[in-house]
């Protein structure tokens, strides 16, 4: 059938679901607000004469996912039907009310919310996850207003309670990136100097990976003579099984540390090239990016992301200290000679590209093997 909606009390049920959603009224309490202050009396029929709402007829409102658009397939629990009908609350405001209905509330039905930042984040105090949740308050004007909280699980005894906002939390996130944002300029002259480095490895792991070769066929050469040796019983087969598994197993490692050298020559110059790129969009790619994106540029940047008295704190990698140290000076140096006549710009242009180099040598002394690894463990 047609369900249309009563003028004389929808405004007055949307008010009883508006004060459950402070949390500051029980059931009975609606109740009692609604019949005696508001002098709220229900439909009468012939079965049922008009009268005070009672607390059980308000435990079925609350319970009614009608109320919120849904209407349950019949023979199907769980599946709903999507209402014609203006709904009186939203999917949130119900399911709200259920966590407040506690053992007498009904399943939810919104979607299980995805929090931006649960799951990246740890308590600096115990070292159990940060969590996230939603608070709904009612605000003077009727209207009911939504926030994010997040805290620490305390799954652990801990003594961390202060609640962060979601946009308290973002914000730190982006103070912290704006530390390692770099202009594109100072990423194409870290990729020169990278470049450079770049033919010398390929170099050094062609001769390394020759060696290694060479290696792996000495221990082959040898489980030949083992076979040998045992086919003309000259040792036992005892002896013979446990040096062949011996040698068996040193080819295993001598292989897999090939493989290693394969990877880091044709993937560390493409790892530290994104990185750097990573350097200049990050903060802007942060902001705008899949709570995906968001995880893989705080993985890139450092590890063990924690909130310690409402404060952000992060482990930097090796790769971004240098630019933390020494690279705002030089950008605020490069900003101030691009202001300067042209005739002056270049030989003082130079003398930043050089101290910035000197800052990548920090960066070239950890090695390819550092930046293949941060490159893998951001994802990138």
């Amino acid at each position: 059938g047609i369900i249309i909606k009563d003028p004389q009390r929808f405004h007055l049920r949307r008010l009883m679901w508006e004060l459950m959603l402070t949390g500051n009224y029980s059931v009975p309490a609606v109740a009692k607000v609604a019949n005696e202050q508001w002098g709220y009396r229900t439909r009468g029929n012939k079965r049922y004469p008009s009268g005070p709402l009672s607390r059980n007829s308000l435990y079925h409102m609350f319970n009614n996912p009608r109320y919120a658009g849904k209407i349950p397939t019949p023979g199907q629990p769980g599946v709903y039907e999507q209402a014609s009908y203006e709904p009186m609350v939203t999917l949130e405001e119900y399911d709200a009310v259920q966590d407040l209905l506690g053992r007498r509330g009904a399943p939810k039905l919104a979607p299980k919310k995805v929090f931006r930042y649960r799951g990246i984040l740890l308590c600096g105090e115990c070292g159990c996850l940060i969590t996230a949740e939603e608070k709904h308050k009612r605000l003077v004007s009727g209207r009911t207003s939504t926030h994010i909280y997040y805290h620490c699980t305390r799954k652990r005894p801990c003594t961390q309670r202060k609640n962060l906002t979601e946009q308290d939390i973002e914000q730190q996130f982006t103070d912290l990136l704006s530390r390692y944002t770099i202009l594109p300029q100072f990423k194409d002259w870290a990729l020169e100097m990278l470049g450079n480095q770049n033919e010398r490895e390929s170099t050094d792991c062609t001769a390394i990976l020759k060696s290694q070769s060479r290696a792996i066929e000495a221990k082959h050469g040898e489980i030949k003579e083992l076979i040998a040796m045992a086919a003309k019983k000259l040792i036992s087969h005892d002896q013979f099984s446990a040096e062949k598994k011996r040698l068996e197993k040193e080819i295993k490692q001598l292989e897999c540390e090939r493989e290693d050298t394969k990877k880091r020559a044709s993937t560390w110059y493409a790892t530290a090239e994104r990185l750097f790129d990573l350097a200049v969009h990050g903060r802007e790619r942060f902001l705008t990016g899949s709570i995906e994106d968001k995880r893989t540029i705080l993985l890139a940047l450092g590890q063990n992301p924690v909130i310690l008295d409402g404060k952000l704190i992060i482990t930097p990698h090796p790769w971004v200290v240098p630019i933390e140290q020494g690279y705002k000076q030089l950008e605020a140096e490069y900003e101030r000679v691009r202001t300067l006549p042209e005739h002056l710009q270049q030989g003082l242009m130079e003398a930043i590209r050089l101290m910035w180099l000197a800052i990548g040598d920090d960066l070239r002394a950890l090695g390819c093997e550092q930046i293949i690894w941060v490159g893998l463990m951001g994802g990138l």
